[in-house]
């Protein structure tokens, strides 16, 4: 019997060591039921699982020989990685196990740095990359992964750096130093360079992730052409991923191509796939097309998949043509699946007038979403319409609306030069010729991306810094106490801007009512204003507490306000606003954000 066991150990190691690992791992499954504790076997049948792809059985296996021969920090390490990778919470303790015996060993930090990024600890990462690089100067795996974790860390400087310290010490750049380094140009909002070393990753990289950076940047760079033909290939690359159909959809809305429903509908017809004929529906009726959406309806009744999926799409049709008994018919077809349903169902009895069932409804769907601000707002509507009493004392807008003049941060004569720099800076952002069909602007374009991000363009880091010296005095005179469902628990005095954007208007443009749903407190600062609009009728004003939802008895706004150039006006992101059209000829252009507090 040992004889035997020596010899199937011995063929072990002869065919690892000709490269037939899955061979040898078979002979290692053949004997470990037999529970060997000889280090040789439980050393080479870990090594031959490891190299099989055998990942749990080779850790088991490591794991044993290191009980019986302590102190071997390689095979520590490669335990530790592997107890990383399957998910194991003591595998920082084998990670500093093997550094503590052999802390020159830059293997050992770079693979603990995995851990840590795996784990999303970002900042731990970083100090084992830096190790392991002080220990290797040209360890470019190192080099490589510290771009990441710069990137993740949102720290610009030091990502680009170390881009170019990869940039000079590889000779032959492959597909992944082009994707890395599109993501580095992406973090400097360099978007035309991230665009090409994008098409420089994709020669070798067909991944979806790749293509969607072509076309996300191209939009950023004003490239709509170049946006739209990379949708194109993504489609013929990726035919059944939805992600391009309506990327390319939603651009070509923007760009004010005839048809644009028509590459989307072609699929949609062709797979006869569930969320095809959802996405279709629902482009559609943003279109204003009912008849193109009654007519995929129609279609899909034949193939779906989902009974409850077609359901829902035919009550969004049904609540769009403003037939809300059917739609309350058809909710009694299904059961609840999602959050969704409830919100169908919330916006149909606030429709019938049925305000009891609705508050009961919104209040469940608050409980389980407790910092949605757009449940918020319809809990807002319903008391307004079933109590107005109560509204007229709980929702105060004087007491969380909040105005000011930001020229006074700069002096007039600063300001009036710092308004011009912003306005020719911001203009130019405007790439798109049309409004995102799915938003609330109407007659006006809207920017890509997190504008305020923009620390490339002196003037929006400027006004970057204007806006939160102000929001921070002004988010002082609010009376968080006298608004229910406020997130008032969570003002710790600093806050960050988690989106924003410019949206630029021309005559008739104004932007239906909406709230902001994944806000805390939103804002809007004015950069320029026609100065021939209507002020008596409200023109280009700002109204506050009528929704654009439909509600069986008339709302009329809480509060109208008419704002200047040079003006902020920041309120709760639950709260429904909207803007007054205007006649002027000219444009009425601003910046729009939404803040979140920052934990201390």
């Amino acid at each position: 019997m040992l004889k035997n066991i020596n010899n199937n150990i011995t063929r072990m190691i002869n065919l690892m060591n000709s490269g037939e690992f899955v061979a040898a791992a078979k002979i290692a499954d053949d004997l470990i039921g037999m529970n060997i504790q000889d280090p040789r076997f439980l050393h080479a049948s870990g090594y031959a699982f490891l190299q099989a792809g055998a990942q749990a059985k080779a850790m088991v296996q490591l794991h044993k020989f290191i009980a019986l021969v302590p102190k071997q920090h390689a095979i520590i390490n490669i335990v530790a990685d592997l107890r990383s990778k399957l998910g194991y919470a003591d595998a920082v303790n084998y990670f500093e196990q093997s550094i503590n015996l052999s802390p020159t060993t830059p293997q050992y930090y770079f693979n603990y740095s995995l851990h840590c990024y795996r784990a999303e600890h970002f900042s731990a990462a970083k100090p084992l990359l830096i190790k392991a690089l002080q220990l290797q100067p040209d360890y470019i795996k190192v080099i490589s992964q510290l771009v990441k974790v710069c990137i993740k860390l949102e720290e610009t400087n030091e990502a680009q750096h170390y881009l170019q310290k990869l940039a000079s010490s590889i000779v032959d750049k492959n597909a992944e130093y082009y994707n890395l380094a599109a993501n580095v140009y992406e973090l400097t909002k360099e978007h035309a360079k991230a665009v090409d070393n994008y098409i420089l990753a994709s020669a070798e990289m067909v991944e979806p992730a790749v293509y969607e950076g072509i076309i996300i940047n191209s939009v950023h760079a004003g490239q709509i052409d170049t946006a739209l033909t990379w949708c194109m290939r993504a489609i013929e690359a990726f035919p059944e991923l939805l992600l391009f159909y309506d990327l390319y959809t939603k651009l070509a809305i923007e760009a004010g191509i005839a048809n644009p429903l028509a590459v989307l509908k072609e699929a949609m017809i062709k797979l006869a796939r569930d969320d095809f004929y959802a996405s279709f529906i629902t482009m559609s009726l943003n279109l204003g097309d009912i008849a193109a959406a009654k007519d995929a309806l129609k279609q899909f009744s034949k193939v779906y998949s989902s009974g409850y999926q077609f359901i829902m799409k035919r009550c969004e049709v049904e609540q769009f043509l403003g037939n809300h008994n059917e739609v309350k018919t058809l909710l009694t077809a299904v059961e609840p699946q999602s959050d969704a349903y409830f919100e169908v169902k919330v916006l149909t009895e606030l429709a019938l007038g049925n305000y009891p069932q609705a508050k009961s409804d919104i209040e469940k769907l608050i409980s389980n979403n407790e910092e949605n601000q757009y449940y918020k707002a319809l809990l807002s509507t319903c008391n307004k319409v079933a109590d107005p009493i109560y509204y007229a004392d709980a929702y105060q807008p004087q007491h969380v609306v909040k105005c000011s003049d930001l020229s006074h941060r700069l002096g007039t004569d600063n300001f009036d030069e710092f308004q011009k720099q912003l306005i020719e800076s911001v203009d130019k952002l405007h790439v798109m010729k049309h409004h995102p069909a799915n938003q609330s602007g109407r007659g006006g374009s809207q920017t890509p991306g997190h504008l305020l991000e923009r620390n490339d363009i002196p003037a929006i880091s400027k006004l970057k810094e204007l806006l939160t010296v102000e929001i921070n005095h002004l988010l002082t005179e609010v009376d968080f106490e006298r608004w229910p469902h406020f997130s008032k628990n969570n003002h710790t005095g600093k806050f960050k801007f988690v989106t924003s954007w410019s949206m630029k208007l021309k005559t008739g443009g104004h932007h239906l009512a909406h709230c902001h749903s994944k806000g805390w407190f939103s804002g809007v600062y004015y950069i320029s204003i026609p100065d021939d609009m209507n002020v008596n009728d409200n023109e280009g004003g700002i109204y506050f507490g009528k929704p654009s939802i439909q509600v069986k008895d008339e709302i009329t706004p809480d509060l109208v306000i008419n704002p200047k150039a040079g003006d902020l006006v920041i309120f709760p992101s639950m709260y429904w606003h909207g803007t007054v059209p205007f006649s002027s000829e000219q444009d009425r252009m601003v910046i729009a954000f939404d803040i979140l507090p920052v934990a201390l």
